[in-house]
């Protein structure tokens, strides 16, 4: 360190910036052959040949273009990626800085001079303190000796960012601040901000322009905790520097807007040297176990850390200290990632809190570096003047706050605590040799540390991880970093290698020294500036100033899945222990475990915007016609007798080697034009053009889980709960809105989040022939959006915005508008109740509609009010008591209850009943079913952890009273709602419904016997009917496929021929258990091959949908294959006996009517201990029982469990 200081001393600090060598820009071709290189270990054959040609067409194509308008802003700018980098890889950023950007490590003063002791912080932290300043009086004097790689010099420029500097937040973009300045620019700041309990205070660092010396920063830093000693907690205004950003920018604006003093508290805190936080944490650690005093330094008090500074020094009351540093890599976000955390056995030196964006870790390296060597020099001893000179107190920075700001603080702590909790992190020493023993063998440290790290992941998972290494590019002027990707298909190779046991040392050895040797050569080429991650950043962020489209080889999912970084490892010379954070947030949905997947969406990547991703999707595929035809024959086997099969068979043959190939080419066709060819047909056949009644024969609705847990049914609360649930659901709204609900995945694979766009603001709209599906919804980048709501109680109709001054209306303010539309109606008769015509037939509806507005041109204005508003809520009088094992009076009431007060059109009805439970009724046509799951599994969540309650602003802010929405009717309109109501309370009475919970066992149960929940619960469905009807029963079970652009469902059949022979063995008292329990593992087995198949589009039921459409479009005869009986007997054409679907595995359930008259309809959610499951029949028919079913159903299930007991599955 000596030369750092020392060195050369006619040198100053910066004398050499302006003779430093611009960023080159790599050769395109160069870049692009690397790219090709790096992402081959992840690649299929199919996938690696599709990308060369992306990569081909890019590089023959716009690319040329690209790149020549990248060397030309290379030619006016020195550092052509600098502002680029730092906005799109920092203050761009809306996600919270201090946990998902930062990163953080442990001092190691307490493996010599200081091990943890309690009363020593202050002392300690008086000496820290003074060598820190020594450092930036190095650097203002210029004294500090300018960094060289050898004989190279390289970029002295952040070392200007490390004091005095901090972002400051913005709506869309954040700003960095920098107050530095040598003592040739001028006069520069010299106070520090220290901040313990809650509370911040402020001091000169100089006195008469000298540092003031370990006693007297001791004496500031008593001063400030005996103010603190047995005082309340300050306001903890810093916590709101831990939000998501634009959240922080709109709290900082409202807290200038209070009172101008707040603002140059900013500055103060802004413009600082640093930041102290004195934090009464113990997290006692020794040299061999970190992880106590890493994770505190990660997930520590938000209250005394202000996390927008360069610079916040962290010390404890055990003596120890510890940093944070902020780590804006800005790469798409995977569902498995990890905490990594690397330990060299070498001296090591941080004990900061610290923003990425001014600076990279080296920086910082340099400084802590510099401190541990003086401190284990002198012992961590202060041997000068022990004189306290005649200097001001520390100033306590007080701000003015009202309740917004304390709520804002309130949830950020919140927020943070929530995030805090979801962190794994172990921080460990490995001992058994270091950089001595590597280079011994002539090996390079870092490389080994590096391929010892993919040899583990590839050991764990069985797979590459995709891996980020940090390269210096300070060479170059203003140089910060490139990436550089360890994980080379040589590393693969040889991980491959040393996990075969049948090969030999000698060829692991080879492949190991190939491994090493394409590592040295990438970290080389990246120093250089020759690395192609930053270049090919460059030339996307070129096509998107130049206002082109992105070029396909960034929506390439080979380029996601290389970008998606599943290891992030940072090796520091002279090595610093540190730690990278990361979520680990799981996504899975469809017959997965969904419980992390709706954590995600309230915690989850807030980086990405919830629709960033709908362009890279890959397009709906069309599966092969022999392949769907040979599933269609497996799948109609159980329901055919022998000679209806060899019919059947002869069918399909004829098909295919007839119309079917010409259907096929001509659909083969449409999907190269349409990037989803079902979609347009699908609305339209599944829901458009259907002429059935909506409302009960099309629509879904479930009730809400809250009576388990806060809210359990109460008379009397029904007005102030809604109001709770309107402004979560409002919340929900405006997440969506501005694109920070996260993008759903599974696994790795990005889901579309297209349905998201329709829950609100969107209404289907009769047609006498066809209906129309009309949606007002824009997110906030398109323009305005509705955002009234309407009210619906007996029989009448208002409405009121839901937003005053931009801002949600608060839950009193909400109750206070319900409140008005129940005084409104109380006593009086009830409304004319209108909304019921949306629950009759669609011709009829659509005709009275006509009327209706031929009456009055205000009607129309009125239907598209409706038609525009952001959901329906709907104040229900009934009082369908419940409980959490008996749910059919509430659920059974969202089917079929008052049509006068839900708009049967309407994507989202939210029903409130006057026992203060709840439910709710949708529209299919807008989405599927797991759309409104997220949203219910998202209140009710909050509710839990809130216990239902308001902790906000009571106050109640002056706006408009809602408006009755009145329609002039006339005697024909109100005859048309008369058979309205008649009809839909003939159809309802026929509808038979339970809903019950299953508390036998759960899912812990049936994974702990290694068996799917989902398949485990079908399989017992298939026999439930099987028992009770004495015949298979053709099943149609939801599989999703959103990994497609505009991907909704597939259709999954159950009830396979392998099903029905594992019921029929079931049956049969001769079989013994070892035939029932190979006929088990088979139905199983099948099932989960058919869902897989499924959900990536490799079905055949959507296909044969397909077919049969391009025949009616071009006028051809129905095909024969549509006309076989076995084609309806076995559930084609929507003829499905069980119509049924899993809703995941969370608190919230739904339910629907049969498919058909002589069937079932079955939702069903799995949780840990128990099975709820709600079943529909219709009465009409003496053959089908609900109950009756949901009995076999019981014995069915436990059935299962006993045999995969009993055999040990």
């Amino acid at each position: 360190m000596a030369n750092e200081t020392s060195g050369s001393l006619q040198e100053r600090t910066f004398q050499h910036q302006n003779s430093l060598p611009p960023l080159p820009v790599p050769s395109l071709e160069g870049s692009l052959s690397k790219y090709l290189d790096a992402v081959r270990p992840f690649a299929t054959e199919q996938e690696y040949k599709a990308t060369v040609k992306n990569v081909r067409n890019f590089k023959e194509g716009v690319g040329q273009v690209l790149h020549q308008k990248l060397l030309h802003r290379a030619r006016t700018k020195r550092n052509w990626l600098e502002e680029w980098w730092l906005d799109t890889a920092y203050l761009e950023l809306r996600m919270p800085s201090q946990l998902n950007v930062n990163f953080g490590g442990p001092a190691p003063y307490l493996e010599h001079c200081w091990p943890p002791a309690e009363g020593t912080q202050l002392q300690r932290n008086s000496v820290v303190m003074w060598y820190t300043l020594q450092y930036w009086d190095l650097i203002r004097t210029e004294r500090l000796a300018p960094h060289k790689a050898g004989r190279v010099g390289l970029d002295m420029d952040q070392y200007r960012m490390l004091f005095c500097t901090c972002k400051v937040p913005g709506v869309s973009k954040d700003t960095l601040l920098n107050y530095f300045k040598t003592e040739r620019e001028g006069p520069c700041p010299s106070h520090v901000v220290v901040m313990c309990r809650g509370r911040i205070f402020t001091f000169d660092a100089l006195c008469d322009g000298k540092i003031l010396t370990p006693p007297e920063l001791l004496r500031q830093l008593n001063y400030v905790t005996e103010c603190c000693e047995g005082e309340p907690e300050g306001d903890g205004v810093a916590a709101l520097t831990s939000e998501e950003r634009t959240t922080w920018a709109k709290a900082r604006e409202h807290l200038i807007s209070i009172d101008p003093a707040n603002k140059s508290i900013l500055e103060t805190i802004q413009s600082s040297l640093f930041v102290v936080s004195l934090d009464d944490a113990k997290p006692y650690a020794t040299p061999e176990n970190y992880t106590p005093l890493t994770l505190e330094t990660l997930t520590g008090d938000p209250t005394i850390r202000w996390g927008d500074k360069s610079y916040n020094s962290i010390s404890y009351a055990d003596g120890t200290f510890g940093c944070n540093c902020d780590v804006s890599f800005h790469l798409p976000t995977s569902s498995c990632h990890f905490t990594v955390t690397i330990l060299h056995k070498f001296p090591t030196c941080e004990h900061c809190l610290f923003q990425h964006a001014p600076y990279d870790g080296m920086i910082m390296v340099s400084m802590s570096y510099y401190i541990d060597c003086r401190l284990k020099a002198t012992d961590g001893k202060w041997k000068g003047s022990n004189i306290v000179r005649d200097i001001p107190v520390p100033e306590e920075l007080l701000f003015t706050l009202n309740d917004r700001v304390r709520q804002d603080v309130h949830l950020a702590k919140k927020h943070y605590m929530e995030m805090t909790q979801n962190l794994q992190l172990v921080c460990y020493a490995f001992t058994s040799f270091g950089k001595a023993a590597i280079k011994q063998r002539k090996l390079h440290p870092d490389t080994f540390v590096q391929l010892a790290m993919q040899l583990a992941y590839y050991r764990k998972h069985g797979r590459p991880g995709s891996c980020y290494e940090t390269a210096m590019t300070r060479r170059f002027y203003h140089g910060r970093t490139e990436t550089m990707r360890p994980c080379t298909q040589e590393a693969v190779l040889w991980c491959q290698t040393m996990l075969d046991p049948t090969c030999n040392e000698e060829l692991k050895r080879k492949a190991l020294l190939k491994a090493f040797n394409k590592h040295n050569q990438l970290m080389a080429e990246a120093q250089n500036g020759e690395g192609f991650d930053r270049h090919l950043l460059g030339l996307y962020l070129m096509a998107k100033e130049e206002g082109l489209p992105t070029p396909h080889l960034f929506m390439d999912p080979l380029y996601a899945k290389r970008c998606v970084v599943v290891v992030v490892t940072l090796c520091y010379r002279p090595v610093w222990l540190g730690t990278l954070q990361l979520l680990v947030l799981g996504l899975q949905w469809c017959s997965m475990d969904m419980a992390a997947s709706i954590k995600s969406d309230m915690t989850g990547s807030l980086q990405e915007r919830t629709f960033q991703y709908q362009n890279s999707l890959p397009p709906l595929p069309v599966p092969s016609l022999e392949g769907s035809l040979s599933k269609y024959l497996d799948a109609v086997r159980p329901f055919a007798t022998e000679q209806e099969y060899k019919a059947t068979v002869e069918n399909v043959r004829n098909f295919k080697e007839g119309v079917g190939q010409a259907l096929h080419q001509k659909l083969l066709h449409r999907a190269r034009t349409k990037r989803n060819w079902l979609e347009e047909w699908w609305l339209d056949t599944a829901y458009l053009e259907l002429r059935m009644p909506s409302q009960l024969n099309v629509n879904f609705g479930g009730p809400a889980p809250y009576l388990e847990h806060c809210w359990p049914p109460a008379e009397g609360t029904q007005l102030q709960r809604n109001s709770v649930g309107m402004w979560y659901t409002l919340q929900y709204w405006d997440l969506i809105r501005t694109e920070r609900l996260a993008p759903h995945k599974a696994g790795r694979v990005g889901l579309d989040m297209d349905q998201y766009r329709m829950l609100f603001c969107t209404c289907k709209v009769p047609g006498v022939s066809k209906d129309t599906l009309l949606n007002y919804f824009k997110t906030e980048r398109e323009g305005p959006c509705p955002s009234h709501v309407v009210v619906m109680c007996r029989g009448r109709i208002f409405t009121f915005d839901a937003l005053c001054d931009g801002k949600i209306l608060t839950p009193p303010e909400l109750l206070r508008q319900l409140k008005y539309v129940t005084e409104c109606c109380e006593g009086e008769p009830e409304g004319d109740g209108v909304a019921a015509l949306t629950s009759e037939e669609r011709t009829t509806w659509a005709k009275a509609r006509e009327h209706l507005i031929s009456i009055d041109p205000a009607n129309k204005s009125i239907l598209e009010t409706i038609q525009s508003s952001l959901f329906v809520v709907s104040l229900d009088d009934a009082k369908p008591y419940a409980t959490p094992e008996n749910y059919t009076p509430l659920t059974l009431e969202t089917l079929t209850g008052d049509p006068t007060i839900r708009w049967g059109d309407k994507s989202y009805n939210s029903i409130s009943y006057a026992d203060g439970t709840f439910g709710s009724n949708c529209d299919h046509a807008p989405y599927d079913a797991m759309i409104m799951v997220s949203l219910c599994y998202y209140i009710d969540q909050i509710l839990e952890a809130t216990d239902g309650k308001w902790t906000g602003s009571t106050t109640v802010r002056a706006m408009p009273f809602p408006e009755e929405l009145v329609f002039t009717v006339d005697d024909k309109v109100r005859r048309v709602i008369t058979l309205a109501k008649q009809h839909y309370l003939e159809t309802t009475q026929n509808l038979q419904l339970v809903c019950y919970a299953f508390t036998s066992f759960g899912k812990a149960a049936i994974k702990q016997r290694k068996l799917h929940p989902d398949t485990f619960v079908q399989l017992a469905m298939q026999l439930a009917y099987y028992r009770k009807h004495g015949r298979p029963g053709s099943c149609y079970e939801t599989a999703m496929t959103r990994r497609f652009y505009h991907g909704r469902t597939e259709t999954m059949r159950p009830c396979t021929q392998e099903a029905v022979l594992w019921c029929q063995t079931m049956l049969d008292p001769t079989c013994n258990e070892e035939v029932k329990r190979k006929a088990l593992l088979t139905a199983l087995n099948k099932h989960n091959k058919l869902m897989a198949q499924a959900q990536n589009g490799e079905g055949f039921d959507r296909h044969l949908l397909g077919l049969y459409l391009v025949a009616k479009e071009e006028g051809l005869p129905i095909p024969h294959l549509f006309m076989d009986p076995v084609y309806a007997k076995s559930g084609g054409g929507g003829n499905f006996v069980l119509s049924s679907s899993l809703v995941g595995y969370t608190t919230v359930l739904g339910a629907v009517a049969p498919m058909v008259q002589h069937g079932y309809g079955f939702f069903y959610r799995i949780r840990d201990d128990r099975i709820v499951m709600s079943i529909t029949a219709w009465k009409s028919d003496p053959q089908t029982d609900a109950e009756s079913l949901f009995q076999n159903l019981c014995t069915s299930l436990n059935d299962i469990l006993q045999l995969a007991t009993t055999s040990q599955l």
